[in-house]
């Protein structure tokens, strides 16, 4: 077994002692859930770490990069549904469509303003801002009863809660109502606007585009109590399945939502895939924080990342009721976020 966690010139891997530093953290905080051992933490798999064997392009097995630089230069880019996975990073496409549109925006803004010897840099910064706390704030509307019991999570914009088009609307009338106010302003501001538009709102046209259709996939996995379980098995309810682990904590952070969403939904099925973590450590982590959930399964090879075509934790994934895939959401979710994803498999 040792030499399993071991790495090319016999040192410890790297995340093999983080992984059993936080085992021993989580049992001195839950002293007296389990026994302690062994069995009550997951096995350490080199390949699953961050810039381990996973991502590090062809390194042999275990073996992390020490120095920094090294590591972001062998860090895998992969494009998965919906997301940019970079190294243990993954940023959502839209997210990415955004960053260069605004990008684009203010060099275009720049340069037609120097052409014409006016500077449209604090304009255009007005005008993202403005773009994009109505997008917000549309979205917070909508889903303003979710906001009642943490108001504070408003603030929060992790969970992607945004309405593109009513930004948009703001921040073209915003620049309107400034370049008719300044006339000069007019070509660079409306420029910049045009590409900023163009960029961000065909990326998100392209991304509703219908694509290949994915299906609950027949895989067989565990339940805590042992017991096979074919997720195909969920078919004929819309369907929302969480990949998560322990060990992760937007997936800790999210859970309770899921939990409240499960009992509020008893007409779909809520099924939770951990990763790679044995019966035991997920069943006493459940226990400790009263969380109590159905269809929780374990995964402990990482078939459901592989048949998902997923790679970041936590992942939601969201079916209708003829098993088809509707929607997916990489990253953690907030109470207004899953009832967004939730209308549309409704």
């Amino acid at each position: 077994m040792g030499d399993d966690r071991r790495g090319a010139e016999g040192q410890q891997h790297p995340c093999a002692r983080r992984h059993q530093r936080r085992g021993i953290r989580r049992d001195a905080q839950s002293a007296g859930r389990d026994a302690g051992g062994a069995d009550a933490h997951p096995a350490f798999d080199p390949g699953e770490c961050p810039g381990g064997a996973a991502a590090s392009g062809g390194r042999e097995r275990g073996r992390v990069p020490a120095n920094p630089a090294e590591r972001l230069a062998d860090a895998e880019v992969a494009l998965v549904p919906n997301a940019i996975q970079i190294g243990p990073l993954a940023l959502p496409v839209s997210l990415l469509f955004m960053l260069v549109a605004v990008a684009a925006a203010t060099s275009i803004g720049k340069w037609s303003g120097r052409r014409v010897g006016v500077d449209v840099e604090p304009i255009l910064f007005w005008t993202l801002v403005v773009g994009v706390v109505v997008a917000r704030l549309a979205f917070v509307l909508q889903f303003s009863t979710t906001y009642q019991a943490s108001p504070l999570a408003v603030l929060d914009i992790r969970d992607g809660g945004w309405r593109p088009l009513a930004g948009f609307a703001a921040a073209w009338l915003f620049a309107l109502g400034r370049q008719f106010k300044k006339p000069m302003l007019r070509k660079p501001l409306l420029a910049a606007v045009i590409v900023a538009t163009a960029i961000w709102g065909g990326g998100i046209l392209a991304l509703s585009l219908p694509s290949e259709e994915q299906k609950l996939p027949t895989l067989e996995l565990a339940s805590l109590e042992g017991a096979p379980v074919d997720l195909a098995q969920f078919e004929g309810r819309p369907t929302v399945v969480n990949l998560w682990a322990t060990w992760c904590p937007p997936c800790v952070r999210e859970m309770p939502v899921l939990r409240e969403a499960q009992a509020a939904h008893p007409a779909m099925n809520f099924v939770f895939i951990n990763q790679g973590e044995s019966a035991q450590r997920v069943g006493g982590w459940l226990a400790a924080r009263n969380l109590l959930l159905r269809n929780v399964l374990l995964d402990t090879k990482g078939q459901a990342l592989t048949a998902f075509n997923q790679r970041g934790l936590p992942t939601t994934l969201f079916f209708d009721a003829k098993g088809r895939l509707v929607s997916t959401r990489t990253g953690e979710l907030s109470a207004a976020s899953l009832a967004e994803k939730l209308e549309s498999i409704d």
